[in-house]
């Protein structure tokens, strides 16, 4: 949107330029997406509609992995059954994983601005305290099977660098 510009000098890392824009928000839900994921056509309708049908504070799908080049993995991220028990006990299933694809997800602005936002001194895995913190303040995650993202996984992604052994990068 034209109307809508906010801009920095320096790279203060993802959660705090997240955090800038969603306390400047006028809207009711944003919707995540990196620079090099794909949505499908329909996706921000499907997921507005289903936020609301569930009365959730984030509705998230599953998503494909993509390459640098565009092609699918064959499966899904994680199965619907196992997404399934952990909504059952969410903030205990926390605990060990993070099982919520961030890319697609769509969260209630108000409910992000309830609880801070993201933490920014947290480059990596703010999401996942993000979730956290609104479940503490009794939000509700919902997920929904009526659509996926595609999330690009290549050789520079950030989250490549957690699991790759021994001369995985240093970020805490």
């Amino acid at each position: 949107n034209p109307r809508v510009c906010i801009k920095t000098q320096r790279n203060r890392g993802l959660p705090a330029t997240l955090n800038s824009v969603l306390l400047a928000l006028d809207t009711d839900f944003v919707v995540y997406l990196g620079q090099d994921d794909i949505l499908p056509v329909d996706h921000c309708a499907i997921m507005v509609e289903q936020i609301k049908s569930l009365n959730a504070d984030i509705l998230f799908c599953n998503n494909y992995n993509i390459n640098e080049i565009g092609e699918k993995s064959i499966n899904l991220t994680l199965s619907d059954s196992l997404i399934d028990r952990q909504l059952r006990s969410p903030f205990s299933s926390f605990i060990t994983k993070n099982f919520i694809s961030v890319v697609g997800s769509i969260w209630s602005v108000k409910a992000c601005k309830a609880v801070g936002g993201w933490e920014p001194k947290y480059q990596l895995f703010g999401e996942w305290l993000f979730y956290l913190k609104i479940l503490k303040a009794g939000g509700r995650i919902g997920y929904t099977r009526k659509t996926v993202a595609y999330y690009r996984r290549h050789s520079t992604n950030n989250s490549s660098f957690l699991s790759a052994g021994p001369q995985r990068k240093k970020y805490f």
